[in-house]
């Protein structure tokens, strides 16, 4: 999926975690996770095998899949706000984009390194939407602390 090793194409990669996704005899975490890792594809490019509402569909339904743990749910919540980000989806509103990311910057059970990921998409988030400029920047963030 990022190039790491040529013994699999990144189609072959997609249709295993699609296998896995359909398969009765894995755990619903292991089918969340694979749902998970077919959106990022598509999110990040690697792959054009569904479309971005797809995309956004899986990962909405993992972020809300009870059996998938908290660390994916909230990585489906991040991914989700990078579909805004991108204007690749209009399911959420940036605001929502926003709500989000800040509910898992403020999660404590959740691991540093996703939390900090949430609250820097956010402050690219807040910054685009302030139209770049420092001051409006600024009463932003205020806004949504």
């Amino acid at each position: 999926m990022y190039n790491r090793t040529q013994a699999m194409s990144n189609w072959q990669a997609f249709n295993l975690f699609d296998r896995v996704s359909k398969s009765k005899h894995v755990t619903a975490r292991d089918r969340a996770l694979a749902d998970y890792k077919k959106a990022e594809m598509c999110v990040y490019n690697c792959i054009r095998a569904i479309s971005d509402e797809v995309a956004f569909t899986l990962l909405d339904q993992v972020s809300k899949n009870q059996q998938a743990s908290d660390d994916l749910r909230a990585l489906a919540e991040i991914t989700k706000a990078i579909m805004r980000y991108q204007n690749r989806t209009h399911a959420i509103t940036d605001e929502v984009a926003i709500s989000l990311l800040s509910s898992v910057q403020a999660n404590s059970s959740l691991s540093n390194e996703i939390r900090e990921d949430a609250e820097n998409k956010k402050s690219a988030l807040l910054y685009k939407l302030s139209g770049f400029d420092p001051r409006r920047m600024e009463l932003m963030r205020k806004l949504y602390l």
